[in-house]
């Protein structure tokens, strides 16, 4: 998984199924810009079970939240913005995700802003879009 730009994956929670991003000065990188908005991004895979990608509305009882709606989404992806109670703390309950084949597997996203931050004002499908777009040209 490749971070959007301005974040990086927090090395502390990195493993073969899971990964976590933050903006790279939130993680500690000294050197690095604050560039784009603060927000929590995790990435997750499992093998494709079935020949066909979820759609959102599978993908949102799956993970029992409630659907707000769709994005326009990159080619074999899925993207949504979607309300939950259970976020990570300080976390908006409204947060987005998003769903890709990549080669034999399903990559799992989501992106949560902090409270106060509605997601839909930190352009979060654009930004899962472009790790979707990173993740496909590395296939």
């Amino acid at each position: 998984v490749v971070p959007p730009a301005g974040y990086c994956v927090d090395q502390t929670t990195l493993s073969q199924t899971f990964a976590a991003m933050a903006r790279c000065d939130r993680l500690g990188a000294a050197d690095a810009a604050a560039f784009g908005p603060l927000a929590l991004i995790t990435a997750s895979t499992a093998p494709m079970v079935g020949a066909e990608r979820p759609t959102a509305a599978t993908l949102a009882a799956a993970f029992d939240v409630q659907l707000i709606d769709t994005a326009d989404a990159p080619q074999d992806a899925t993207i949504f913005r979607a309300r939950t109670g259970d976020v990570p703390a300080g976390m908006a309950p409204e947060h987005w995700r998003a769903a890709v084949t990549v080669g034999q597997h399903l990559l799992g996203l989501a992106l949560y802003a902090p409270a106060g931050s509605p997601s839909e004002i930190i352009d979060g499908d654009e930004t899962l879009a472009s790790v979707i777009a990173a993740a496909q040209s590395a296939e």
